[in-house]
């Protein structure tokens, strides 16, 4: 039996309530481009919103992103 795709996986972890960042999708799931499978599984009709994060230290901008639970936009 083979891992779940990362999309599959990070599909879960935003229907567990939780949030990814660029970074963290690469240190929890392994992919260099989580911005990719951000966008697949937007194409795929889940609801996936984004709000800014900054990180201080480094004085970087970055996206978090969490599914819409609001009801609106529910996958296809």
């Amino acid at each position: 039996m083979h891992a779940p795709s990362q999309a599959k996986r990070i599909l879960a972890h935003l229907q567990a309530g939780g949030t990814v960042t660029s970074l963290s999708m690469i240190h929890d799931f392994d992919t260099v481009d989580g911005r990719k499978r951000i966008s697949e599984l937007r194409r795929m009709g889940y609801p996936i919103k984004d709000r800014p994060g900054y990180n201080e230290n480094t004085r970087k901008r970055y996206n978090i992103y969490y599914l819409d639970t609001t009801g609106e936009g529910s996958p296809v």
